[in-house]
């Protein structure tokens, strides 16, 4: 069956729990018609329910589709490397993975090498509307480069930058696409750093924290220039201590601030992430994979940023 084919048929999801914005219908039941949801169905209407093909649930848990603001590659495709087909072929990997969307995220990196990943985004963005289903590259998120050596974490502190003028965000390359979204990851302590948050939304950019050493008056300027997420919270972050509370007391307390956390409970114990989510709320929390091009492949060595 072609995939045109398959898009015009129904499928009939019955008797799982579907996950709602504001709550989760038990024993309930998915309609797709045309390759989109054409209703939810709770228990006891599905009977009379017409559709080419049905699936029994059996209580299994149908989720929205996942969306990764923040990841490097998989499959053995690195971001900073890949080419558009090696990004399709990272989308339709992340499609199987319930992953809808993506920002295909890139480290501190020489200019020229920024130029290739994002002009590869570009293509990406550009063509992919033309593929068979997969998750929808948004645009690019630059984590650093203008970021604290003292939080590298796996990055490469020698491509590190402050901020002194425009033309220091000029020589990033953007998606040239209408509506693409630009993220960026800063530490709002760098020299320059605060100006940098307020020229990065003054232009459009959606700004983060991260990598920082920052304190609770500098976060509290960066949020006021507009800096208003933490990534991968927790991490790559100057510790909480009851004398230097720093950027983890107070993002759990700033209400207006959000979050993304890698929650392997590997990254961060899972009483954290318990502490994370009863001070945030879900609303104010997001789940990252922060994968990078081993992902999906077999366990073994590989080469990452010039590591093994």
């Amino acid at each position: 069956m072609n995939d045109a084919t398959h898009a015009n048929r129904s499928l009939h999801l019955r008797n799982g729990r579907i996950v709602l914005p504001g709550s989760v219908a038990e024993n309930a039941s998915l309609l797709i018609r045309d390759g989109r949801i054409a209703g939810i169905l709770e228990q006891g209407e599905s009977a009379n329910a017409r559709s080419d093909e049905v699936i029994e649930l059996e209580g299994a848990t149908v989720f929205p589709g996942f969306i990764d603001a923040h990841i490097h590659g998989a499959i053995g495709v690195d971001t900073m490397e890949a080419t558009a087909d090696d990004l399709r072929r990272v989308a339709q990997f992340l499609a199987r993975h319930g992953v809808t969307a993506w920002l295909p995220t890139l480290v501190p990196a020489p200019a020229e090498d920024y130029r290739r990943a994002v002009r590869s985004i570009e293509q990406l963005m550009r063509e992919q509307k033309t593929y068979p289903p997969v998750a929808r590259a948004l645009g690019v998120h630059y984590e650093g480069p203008f970021i604290n050596t003292a939080q590298c974490g796996a990055l490469r502190p020698r491509y590190f930058r402050t901020y002194a003028e425009t033309s220091d965000i000029d020589a990033l390359t953007s998606v040239e696409i209408d509506g693409a979204a630009h993220m960026m990851t800063v530490a709002p302590e760098i020299e320059g750093g605060i100006e940098l948050v307020r020229e990065l939304r003054r232009r459009g950019w959606i700004v983060a924290i991260g990598h920082t050493c920052a304190d609770a008056d500098t976060l509290d300027r960066a949020c006021e220039a507009g800096a208003h997420h933490l990534t991968h919270f927790m991490n790559a972050m100057a510790p909480l201590h009851h004398r230097s509370p720093g950027p983890i007391a107070w993002g759990l307390l700033r209400d207006e601030v959000t979050c993304d956390v890698i929650a392997d409970g590997v990254h961060s114990d899972p009483l954290m992430l318990r502490l994370v989510l009863r001070c945030k709320t879900g609303e104010r929390v997001s789940l990252i994979s922060d994968a990078i091009a081993p992902t999906g492949l077999a366990d073994g060595e590989y080469n990452v940023w010039g590591e093994t």
